[in-house]
């Protein structure tokens, strides 16, 4: 898949929205993995997080996603402007 866009959704909102420019799912081990992800995930009580990175693997539970790694140059910047960098950052 090119131009890879999924939306989470947890009680009635938005929980996380993952991007990426291409993308490829297994569905055996409901894995995806991603070039280039973006991934933005909505607080409760904060604004959210977007995290970048050079390619992410989502691990899929049914319809839900139950963790995502990413890796490569990620970065991790939040409206304030506080920014974290690393090689890897998993969200579960």
């Amino acid at each position: 898949l090119q131009e890879f866009s999924r939306v989470q959704m947890k009680d009635g909102r938005q929980s996380s929205i993952v991007r990426g420019r291409d993308a490829k799912y297994f569905q055996k081990e409901e894995v995806t993995y991603i070039k280039e992800a973006d991934l933005r995930v909505f607080r409760v009580k904060a604004p959210p997080v977007d995290i970048r990175a050079a390619s992410a693997k989502l691990y899929m539970d049914g319809e839900a996603l139950s963790r995502a790694d990413l890796e490569g140059s990620v970065e991790a910047v939040t409206e304030g402007g506080s920014s974290l960098n690393t090689e890897f950052a998993t969200y579960s």
